[in-house]
């Protein structure tokens, strides 16, 4: 009897796992973009690429893709508001595939810097979904890299110090061949699918339902998820927005105004460094290097001082406004530089989204470290259609 309970109960696991594998095989194929955005989270980063609804099918045709951070991922107050039962547009995305007409993808990733967001995650997933799940996937056609002012540096700093400085020294970040073996290694040991060990994609449906029932169970915290009630106004903080001067929360997300110039050019060389990198491995694509304003950037700020996110010295500083306008122009020209030394086409936004930002906040009221649904529609409106540009003097 004990060996026929214990047959019984493997022929039962094994006819759950072929279960799992056919009911993932028809999902990946017909259904795989229909995921609920409450379910996004325990897709792995493979399959979760053909889940993206920003193009008309599962797999993306003569597109184009955002490389980055949060920004490129599309965070924001517009997700929160977004029905999580469907997989309704909620960022940038979606945005320029209505207004282009063509498919879009993100391999934007929070919390990341140059190094991870614009080399790392775009040739690991590419990759892996092209390897592992479907070879019918072709590279970009173009990229649009998304450059952050109010933090991109002081990332691009920590991956300096924690990944590249272990194996590297500072001036081999100007070595060509030194920096496509750093990211080779980085890329080869990304992991993409389901199981880290394993570079496989069968699996993931049983994978992501069981992070769906441990959710439920335990659910997770977001480290970005914003307060139900808003960010409340800070003392020091004022913008002209319409007719009013308003408060904005203090504390909040600057051009560089925490780092001195080391830091400062360390920074930029990493963004340098990473660029190029980018092309090599995806030589065939247009390349668009985005700048994105901070949040400070983007308002008519009117106080003579502004309190922001210090990264380096946490939780805030605070410096003369005067020095903000100076930094937003010394960042905006010393990108707009590494850019069009790489002979690539380079778009300030800043313009776009200032005017947006002087008739409305284009971010919260929740989450004021990205653009709400105002704010990415701002974004879209200074790139698409929009020549190359010149940094503007603000």
């Amino acid at each position: 009897m004990g060996k026929n309970a214990g047959l019984n109960a493997l022929l039962a696991l094994g006819s759950i796992l072929l279960s799992f594998i056919a009911v993932e095989a028809v999902v990946e194929r017909f259904l795989i973009t229909r995921t609920p955005l409450k379910f996004a989270f325990a897709l792995s980063d493979g399959v979760g690429l053909l889940a993206q609804s920003s193009k008309k099918g599962r797999l993306p045709q003569n597109y184009i893709a955002l490389a980055g951070d949060s920004y490129a991922q599309g965070k924001g107050d517009w997700v929160f508001e977004a029905d999580p039962n469907s997989n309704p547009p909620y960022h940038s995305a979606h945005l320029i595939q209505q207004r282009t007409g063509r498919d879009v993808i993100s391999f934007g990733k929070r919390a990341v810097g140059s190094m991870r967001g614009l080399v790392v995650e775009p040739a690991a997933r590419y990759r892996f979904v092209h390897d592992h799940i479907d070879s019918d996937l072709q590279p970009p056609e173009e990229i649009w890299a998304y450059f952050y002012a109010g933090n991109d540096l002081e990332d691009n700093l920590d991956e300096l110090q924690q990944r590249f400085l272990r194996k590297h020294t500072l001036a081999e970040l100007s070595d060509d061949r030194a920096v496509q073996a750093f990211f080779q290694d980085w890329i080869d040991h990304r992991s993409v699918g389901p199981y880290s060990s394993l570079t496989l994609n069968t699996g993931w449906l049983l994978k992501s339902t069981y992070k769906i029932l441990g959710n439920t169970l335990k659910p997770a915290q977001d480290a970005e998820l914003a307060p139900q009630q808003g960010v409340a106004a800070g003392d020091i903080n004022r913008a002209r927005i319409g007719e009013q001067t308003v408060a904005l929360p203090d504390g909040l997300q600057g051009p560089a105004l925490d780092l001195d110039d080391t830091q400062f050019e360390q920074g930029v060389a990493v963004f340098q460094a990473s660029l190029r990198a980018m092309r090599a491995l995806f030589p065939d694509a247009k390349v668009t290097v985005v700048y994105i304003p901070s949040v400070l950037e983007a308002y008519q700020v009117v106080s003579q001082q502004v309190s922001y996110a210090d990264k380096l010295h946490p939780p805030v500083g605070s410096a003369a406004t005067s020095r903000l306008w100076q930094n937003s122009n010394r960042l905006c020209r010393a990108v707009q530089s590494v850019v069009e030394a790489q002979r690539v086409r380079f778009i300030d936004t800043r313009p776009a989204i200032r005017a947006a930002a002087a008739q409305r906040s284009i971010h919260g009221p929740r989450d004021w470290k990205h653009f709400n649904q105002a704010g990415y529609q701002a974004l879209v409106d200074g790139i698409v259609g929009q020549p190359a540009t010149a940094c503007a003097t603000l």
